[in-house]
């Protein structure tokens, strides 16, 4: 799967292991790590499976969360022109092959 970054910061803290064990401690950074590794190798997002992912709304947005360690949350959002949605206007996240992430947060 494609992936990118809201930010150049959030890239590096999600790249860069010393970065995300600064910013999140050492169980929510190898947390990070590894999802940030299933979701480049799935095909699409909804065949990742660990850090329960759930679809939610940010800022508007739909997004699917995963969750961390220590009660940080992971949310990517579709990254698509133009989106991949259903008739209903929601998200079809069985065909989003391309995701942003948004925030890494508490």
């Amino acid at each position: 799967m494609e992936l990118t970054f809201e930010t150049e910061d959030l890239r590096d803290m999600c790249e860069q292991e010393a970065k995300a064990i600064n910013r999140l401690g050492p169980l929510a950074a190898e947390a990070l790590k590894k999802r940030i590794s299933d979701i480049r190798v799935a095909e699409y997002v909804d065949e990742v499976l660990a850090g329960q992912p759930r679809i939610a709304q940010l800022n508007g947005t739909d997004c699917v969360q995963f969750d961390l360690a220590d009660n940080y949350v992971l949310s990517v959002t579709a990254n698509h022109i133009p989106p991949r949605v259903r008739s209903n206007g929601q998200t079809d996240w069985t065909r989003v092959r391309r995701v942003k992430v948004t925030t890494v947060e508490q």
